[in-house]
């Protein structure tokens, strides 16, 4: 299981970045919601978890919709 962090952008896209970066240089792509994620395999493949909040953003992370979005894009890898 790996923890990274993520934004979720005005478009509903999800940008999954190295923790080792802040949430805050993701912020010319129009953040609504951030927070941490963890990407892990499940019977069905690739899936996440969602959780967390980014102290630099000043945004809360919403993990029913945020973890729909993330686990959408990962089905398409």
């Amino acid at each position: 299981m790996m923890q990274q962090k993520y934004v979720i952008t005005d478009k509903d896209c999800i940008i999954v970045f190295p923790a080792s970066m802040n949430h805050s240089d993701f912020k010319d792509f129009n953040p609504v919601r951030a927070g941490f994620i963890k990407i892990y395999i499940n019977s069905g493949g690739l899936a996440a978890a969602c959780y967390g909040e980014s102290v630099s953003l000043k945004l809360k992370s919403d993990p029913k919709v945020d973890e729909r979005i993330a686990n959408f894009q990962l089905s398409l890898l």
